[in-house]
């Protein structure tokens, strides 16, 4: 008996050292990702408007790869359980990394041989589809994974991961800011050859730090299986499907006016790439920043505390655009330090509601049921986005004036208003699925805040002394 228990405790102590060291894998990998992210995801929209699109299909372009992507995780999460989780996603994100050289290719066959603009989008949106699709279609496999792997202080681990991740996405984004800016005095489409070739580099090593990582063993339950339309029948009757709901509105919601944001500083405004990655970037940080807080207050009063403290900020974002009018015809110069400030505001924001959004998935289902479930979400939240985003493209290219305002400001008022009414009426119908503290405003005042800050300004003292400043 003896030598048993001892064999049982070696192999619990082998295990979680496994896990210990698949977790810090995975913020590499996470890394490896923000290469990516940061050099081409982030600049395909930039990519598409220096090819010509029109605003309906940069609107197509940010929601029907999304969409379709989503729609293929119905059916990879039912490969999980007859492969190895990484298996997967090793072989898909091994064929994302190689689609950033067709998508390359579509602006060099454009450009030589002069493709009128309808073929262009046409070909760019089902090469980004494709590229997207196979990224998403590995997401089941990797909520499931990831909630094996993770089972102590998950919002905190997140939070440092995202952290972490977000902080190597910034690097990576001002950089290719400053190639482009750099590469459209002579020969702009190189520039996107560089920062695409980057992208493909960084989810190469991505696939390859998966086949690194300790996949613990998934435990099959009978009857766990349940298809998309039982899911869409209950979804109002238990608190998981209204989370999907409320998510899903705010994404249509968002969607009105997010694609947008990119095509009404680079066209409206006349932004230089630098300008635009200044601002890009200033949501990036602050969203960074305060991603431990955030995470914080996750482990501590639950995640409905975090959307509710996030969700009514939201709606005011796009209205903070408009002052824009105001600042053009006033004072131009400070438009760019206002957007600048209205992105940090928008990182922090969003920081919150993304953390606790996305965290809340992995307490509100059993492991069993993970891959299904972020697989029902992830198609409800694109479809939001798909109907969101089409709709703010073909409102931004209607020629006149819509209640006194240009087509593109009257979709940020519309998004305005149209996360406000989810918010309202979703929000308080969500209750948190865990035990947590009381939350009272008071704690942010006396207790969260406080070792906040004072954690930051370690990690940022630490972090100057590690590269020689100090």
């Amino acid at each position: 008996m003896s030598e048993q228990t001892n064999s049982t405790s070696q192999n619990q102590s082998d295990d979680m050292r496994l896990r210990e060291k698949a977790s810090k894998i995975s913020i590499v990998e996470g890394s490896a990702y923000s290469v990516m992210d940061g050099f081409g995801l982030r600049y395909v929209i930039p990519y598409a408007l220096a090819l010509g699109f029109s605003n309906v299909f940069i609107g197509l372009l940010s929601s029907l790869p999304g969409l379709i992507g989503s729609i293929s995780q119905i059916f990879s999460s039912k490969l999980v359980g007859k492969y190895t989780r990484k298996r997967i996603i090793t072989i898909f994100v091994s064929f994302q990394a190689f689609m950033w050289l067709p998508l390359l290719g579509v602006g060099i066959i454009s450009l030589v041989f002069k493709l009128p603009i309808l073929i262009t989008s046409i070909l760019l949106i089902a090469v980004f589809t494709i590229l997207v699709t196979f990224s998403a279609f590995v997401g089941p496999a990797w909520g499931s994974w990831m909630k094996d792997l993770v089972t102590r202080n998950r919002d905190s681990y997140f939070a440092k991961r995202n952290l972490i991740t977000g902080i190597i996405g910034l690097m990576c984004t001002f950089i290719a800011g400053v190639v482009l800016d750099y590469f459209k005095t002579f020969h702009l489409l190189l520039g996107f050859g560089v920062i695409f070739s980057i992208a493909l580099i960084g989810r190469g090593i991505s696939a390859y730090l998966f086949t690194r990582k300790y996949e613990p063993p998934i435990t099959k339950v009978e009857g766990s299986y349940f298809s998309f339309v039982q899911f869409i029948k209950k979804i109002s009757l238990n608190n998981f499907g209204r989370f999907v709901i409320f998510s899903s509105l705010i994404s249509f919601a968002t969607a009105v006016a997010s694609p947008f944001f990119a095509v009404y500083m680079l066209k409206n405004l006349g932004f230089s790439y630098i300008d635009y990655t200044f601002i890009v970037v200033s949501s990036i940080v602050i969203g960074l920043l305060s991603m431990p807080l955030w995470g914080k207050l996750g482990d501590k009063y639950g995640n409905i505390t975090v959307m509710r403290l996030t969700s009514p900020f939201i709606f005011l974002i796009p209205l903070l655009w408009l002052i824009t009018l105001i600042l053009l015809d006033k004072i131009p110069y400070l438009v760019l330090p206002y957007l600048i400030f209205v992105e940090a505001f928008s990182g922090f924001i969003w920081s919150g509601f993304s953390l606790s959004t996305a965290n809340f998935i992995y307490y509100a289902v059993t492991p069993q049921k993970m891959a299904l479930c972020v697989a029902y979400n992830s198609v409800l939240i694109s479809l939001g986005a798909f109907i969101g985003s089409t709709l703010g493209g073909t409102l931004s290219s209607y020629t006149g004036r819509i209640l006194w305002l240009e087509p593109i400001l009257f979709i940020f008022v519309l998004s305005s208003v149209l996360r406000l009414v989810t918010v309202l009426i979703m929000l308080p119908k969500l209750k948190e699925i865990r035990d947590v503290e009381k939350f009272e405003y008071i704690n942010l005042k006396k207790d969260i805040i406080p070792r906040w800050m004072s954690q930051l300004t370690r990690d940022i003292g630490a972090g100057i002394k590690r590269v020689g400043f100090s």
